[in-house]
């Protein structure tokens, strides 16, 4: 009779039994409940007894996992557990990521960006667990790389965990990598161009994104908030080749092309300023004090071109794609690094992302010239609908 009941249970659907851990998680009370739930996940997905374990993840069944992990690991990094009960349920939280290969949706990262989950945005633990998460949505894949830009960004010990998570964002881009990874400064450059690439390839890619030059993405404020001054000329000249390509793209007859690249510029001027001050190629219609919104920062000919000769050698040669590597570049040999979560949650205060979605668009961007109620934008300026 059990070998028959059980010949029986392996050939129902995974789908029954996804619904049936999904009722099971909700029947459980308290985070201890729900951390020894997640540590048998681990178990689960290893099973025989189960035609296809990872099966019963699959929407919607995975993302309402990944929202529970998410709420999980939040709460207790704003716990006031001791450390080491602390660190075994962080890590049982992205062992269980790992495993399961949960989906995360566009949902699930708004209550991260902008509203409960904002906490997480100060964490580097949870941008390792997004590396783990199963990104087959192509909004919810960017989405969670402009989380971990500013959690690069604003992480301020630069330990193993830290280094873990910058080479798993940037080295798929960046063959050089290693070159970098001793000097912060370095590394949040690099991040600044990484996320803008990425953006840049997102919206071309995905052409129903909806783009307004007149948004607003903290991501974007983030990272480019960050000191150019010790960074090395050929990244700084690689930031110039990110310029030319956003100014060339402000000439483009797509509204929707213009739109993108002065959303762009808006948010990195004060990087390109820094870098150009005093030079030929220095803005001379804003400043770094120029307000976000202010007219002249949504017309494209206040955007100067990076036109300096030692640059322009560099970034009007043979471009590089913005997240695939040149063929003739070989990787460095770089710092090894392991992973050992730290004793408690990052200390430092959160800096949470103040913007909505769009209704019809898809990015952490608000329409925010609207809301604000300050914004003039130049009546010969095209924007995209």
């Amino acid at each position: 009779m059990r070998k028959t009941a059980e010949e029986f249970a392996q050939k129902l659907s995974p789908e029954i039994d996804g619904r049936a851990l999904v009722w099971m998680l909700k029947s459980l009370d308290g985070d201890p409940k729900q951390e020894q739930f997640f540590a048998g996940v681990l178990d689960f997905c290893k099973s025989v007894a189960v035609a296809d374990p990872l099966g019963a993840f699959k929407a919607p069944n995975g993302e309402k996992m990944s929202e529970a992990l998410l709420g999980l690991m939040h709460h207790t990094l704003a716990s006031n557990l001791a450390p080491d009960c602390k660190q075994s349920r962080i890590i049982t939280c992205m062992q269980a990521m790992k495993a399961g290969s949960f989906p995360i949706n566009w949902p699930i990262l708004q209550r991260v960006i902008y509203k409960d989950w904002s906490g997480l945005l100060s964490s580097v633990e949870f941008g390792l667990f997004l590396t783990a998460a199963n990104h087959s949505d192509p909004n919810a894949d960017y989405h969670s790389k402009c989380v971990i830009a500013a959690i690069i960004a604003t992480a301020k010990e630069h330990d193993d965990p830290w280094f873990e998570l910058v080479t798993s964002q940037l080295r798929p881009s960046r063959p050089d990598l290693g070159n970098y990874l001793t000097n912060g400064d370095c590394v949040l450059l690099a991040n600044c161009i990484d996320i803008c690439d990425r953006t840049i390839q997102a919206y071309e890619k995905n052409k129903k994104w909806a783009i307004r030059a007149g948004w607003r993405s903290k991501c974007l404020e983030i990272a480019s908030d960050l000191n150019t001054q010790n960074t090395p000329p050929e990244l700084q000249h690689e930031f110039c080749r990110l310029w030319n390509q956003l100014k060339r793209m402000t000439e483009n007859t797509d509204r929707r092309s213009r739109s993108l690249s002065l959303f762009i510029l808006r948010h990195i001027r004060k990087v390109y300023f820094t870098l150009h001050q005093d030079t030929c190629a220095a803005p001379i219609l804003f400043s770094p004090n120029t307000d976000d919104y202010a007219p002249v920062l949504f017309d494209p000919l206040s955007y100067p071109r990076c036109s300096i000769p030692g640059h322009e050698s560099v970034v009007e040669g043979a471009a590089r794609d913005p997240i695939t590597t040149s063929p003739t570049s070989t990787p460095p040999a770089t710092r090894s690094v392991s992973y050992a979560p730290p004793q408690s949650a990052s200390p430092h205060p959160t800096q949470a992302f103040e913007s909505r979605r769009s209704p019809t668009g898809s990015l952490d961007v608000a329409a925010s010239d609207a809301a604000r109620g300050t914004t003039a934008i130049p009546a010969n300026l095209s924007i995209s609908n």
